[in-house]
Parts: C-alpha cells; sequence; structure tokens
C-alpha cells in the first residue's frame, strides 16, 4: 500500500513520487519502466524514480510483458490490454476475465486464466484465442527446452509445442505453480509447505510463517540441510552427511527418519 521506491544499490530505497497503493508487477524493456497497479491500472516511468498514470487509470493488473515489439498487460479482471510503447494502452478482443501470467517463443504468445478458462494463445498479442484446455486456473506457463509448459492450479502440468494445442502431462492432478529447465531436466513447484528458514534445535522446536512459497533450506544443529521435496502438508529436507530425512509437516509435528 506504499507505491514504489527506488533504490541504486538494492540495499538503501527511496520513495518514488508514487507513495500510495500496491502494486503486483514491474518490469523494464526498451528504455522503458512498466508497473501493475492492483488498483489503478497501468503506469510507465523513464527512470523508475518518477512515474506517470497511463490512460488506464483503474483496475487492478497481475503482469506486464514486452514480446514481438509490443507490451501486454494482464488484467485481474478485464482480460488483456497491449501496448506499443508501455504508455498507451488498447484493450483486446478478451474484455472479460481474470489473467495472471503470460509467456511468448517462437512467436506465439501464451496466457493463463485464473477465471477458471484455461489458456488462450496470439499471434500478436492483440487478438487472443482459447486454446483446446478451456477450464481451469492456470498460474503459469513457460517455453523451456524446445516446448511449452503450463502450471495449472488443480490439472498439474500440461505441455505443448506450439503453445495452441496442449497435453495433458503424466501429472493430472494436484496444483502446480512454476516450471523451469536447466542442464538437461525439468523442475516443477507445487503448493508448498507451511515453514522456512527453520531452526530446528535439539527440542525440535520451529518456527511457523505465512508464505508458503519461499521454503528454501532448514537449520539442524547449525548445519543448513536443503529441501528435497514439499507438498502442502510437509516439506522434507536431507542431511547428507547423516543420511537422514528431516520431515516438517503442517501440523507442526516433527520427524526423522533414515533414508
Amino acid at each position: 500500500s506504499n507505491g514504489m521506491c527506488w533504490s541504486n544499490d538494492g540495499k538503501n530505497w527511496v520513495q518514488s513520487n508514487i507513495a500510495t497503493g500496491s502494486f503486483h508487477f514491474a518490469t523494464f524493456v526498451g528504455g522503458i519502466f512498466v508497473a501493475c497497479s492492483d488498483s489503478n491500472g497501468m503506469c510507465w516511468s523513464n527512470d523508475g524514480k518518477n512515474w506517470v498514470q497511463s490512460n488506464i487509470t483503474t483496475g487492478g493488473f497481475a503482469y506486464a510483458a514486452p514480446a514481438n515489439g509490443i507490451f501486454v498487460a494482464l488484467s485481474g479482471s478485464n482480460g488483456m490490454y497491449w501496448s506499443n510503447d508501455g504508455k498507451n494502452w488498447v484493450q483486446s478482443n478478451i474484455t472479460t476475465g481474470g489473467f495472471v501470467y503470460a509467456a511468448s517463443a517462437n512467436g506465439i504468445f501464451v496466457a493463463c486464466s485464473y477465471d477458471t478458462k484455461g489458456l488462450y494463445w496470439s499471434n500478436d498479442g492483440k487478438n487472443w484465442v482459447q486454446s483446446n484446455i478451456t477450464t481451469g486456473n492456470v498460474h503459469f506457463a513457460t517455453f523451456v527446452g524446445g516446448i511449452f509448459v503450463a502450471c495449472s492450479g488443480s490439472n498439474s502440468m500440461y505441455w505443448s509445442n506450439d503453445g495452441k494445442n496442449w497435453v495433458q502431462s503424466n501429472i493430472t492432478t494436484g496444483s502446480c505453480t512454476y516450471a523451469t529447465s536447466a542442464n538437461g531436466i525439468f523442475v516443477a513447484c507445487g503448493e508448498s509447505a507451511y515453514y522456512k528458514e527453520l531452526d530446528i534445535t535439539k527440542d525440535k522446536s520451529f518456527s511457523e510463517i505465512t508464505d508458503p512459497a519461499s521454503i528454501a533450506e532448514m537449520n539442524v544443529d547449525k548445519a543448513i540441510l536443503p529441501l528435497m521435496t514439499r507438498t502442502r502438508d510437509k516439506a522434507i529436507f536431507v542431511d547428507y552427511d547423516k543420511n537422514k530425512k528431516h520431515i516438517i509437516h503442517a501440523d507442526e509435528s516433527y520427524s526423522e527418519e533414515s533414508l
């Protein structure tokens, strides 16, 4: 609710001329910053310090992305918009519904509906077509390893060679929120456990946090253990030296098992 801030070093921050309101996302491309407001539309800036309201002054926006020479912005309730310069926006042919993320590759845009309408695609970012996935909330889509991958809120994972025609993966249930690829493998993340930066003492005490997406490691007797996997109910960390699994459950129980 404090608008936007800027920093020269990432350590010390200064309030911009936008001192109120919530913002979901900001990006920089082509010499301009673009920011998505929770309720006041879109803003832009040449330097990241001084911001100007765009022609879209109301409504919540979740994401904006440049690709193929234009910007695409995703509204929380009013469909999708596009812009040639990041300053002046035009409503696309999709005028209703909530969208949360977009990806582009090989001349194709892919947009994720968070209004139970699946996946959309576009050749130009202006005119959109619903794909063969017509239901369900989709959190995220990306182009990695030569294919598109999409993460569903209930039907887990989809993939596509062209961004238009999608195939259900072998993981057909559960919520997936993010996917990436490196070193010849794909990695996908589902819903998280509810604990992070856990400091496990000999009495097995730990603290709860409210950010399920940020769990990454755990300290056990001053040793940092990497996350092995996590679900809605538990997070499992591996102590390679002791060959143990350290399991934290969302119901605040703790267990230690041999691999």
